[in-house]
């Protein structure tokens, strides 16, 4: 991937890891679904968002990822307005700067825990030289993460198919880490789990977050899980239109 969007942005250092200015969403021909005056994220914040299901949280989410765009507003990430950029050049920004934990992880089956914790830095330049400068090599660097999720080495050539679902959750929260992006996205990843499993797992990912410098956006319809985070909003409170249910 080309790393000019990431040099762009490095040029101009960013209080925010994320910040969105008078954004608005809609599908072609259908009425505005999100209505964004001001939306931001520090640098090393770890941010909660709760909703109910169908509110809109996944859209705001992929405008944040670059993988939509606004109709109108802004969108900056560490800085780099990403709303301007070409679709080819989205992609590298998200490969870049942002680790992204999926509600059912999107893990590749036929790969061990290695290959997968490691395929950013496969598609990542930026991503693998940052997990270089912090152990020997990218390897080292995925089990030096794999270790603190708390995934044993005896574990780490197996498939993840073979894994359970909290154990594959952790390879995803690797992946996601690994090369130390500054925004690291959740999208509803504890929905599976049990309340001690979601307990453990948060506080998991909220000390690798701190110890990679990453900022956390988390979004979830579990009020219970606010006081792991350094800031709570409810999506409605962020949102100005009323949205209908997503499909």
């Amino acid at each position: 991937m080309s790393a000019q969007p990431l040099n762009q942005a490095q040029s101009k250092p960013a209080e925010y890891a994320a910040r969105l200015s008078g954004v608005k969403f809609g599908w072609a021909g259908k009425e505005t679904i999100l209505d964004i005056p001001s939306f931001a994220i520090k640098r090393g914040e770890r941010v909660f968002v709760s909703g109910p299901s169908g509110c809109g949280k996944s859209t705001l989410l992929s405008l944040i990822a670059g993988i939509l765009t606004p109709n109108e507003g802004a969108i900056e990430i560490i800085g780099l307005r990403i709303d301007k950029l070409s679709g080819a050049r989205r992609d590298c920004v998200r490969g870049d700067l942002i680790g992204y934990i999926f509600q059912r992880f999107n893990l590749i089956s036929y790969l061990s825990i290695i290959e997968n914790t490691l395929i950013p830095c496969r598609l990542s330049r930026f991503r693998r030289d940052r997990a270089r400068d912090q152990a020997q090599d990218e390897v080292e660097a995925a089990k030096a993460l794999l270790t603190r999720l708390d995934l044993a080495p005896s574990l780490w050539g197996e498939p993840v198919s073979r894994l359970s679902v909290g154990q594959q959750q952790r390879v995803a929260a690797a992946r996601a880490l690994i090369g130390a992006p500054p925004l690291l996205i959740a999208d509803e990843p504890t929905s599976s789990l049990d309340e001690n499993r979601r307990g453990y797992f948060l506080r998991l990912l909220s000390q690798a977050c701190k110890e990679t410098g990453s900022s956390l956006l988390f979004v979830s319809h579990d009020r219970t899980l606010e006081g792991e985070f350094d800031r709570a909003i409810a999506f409605e409170s962020l949102n100005r239109a009323t949205a209908p249910k997503e499909l």
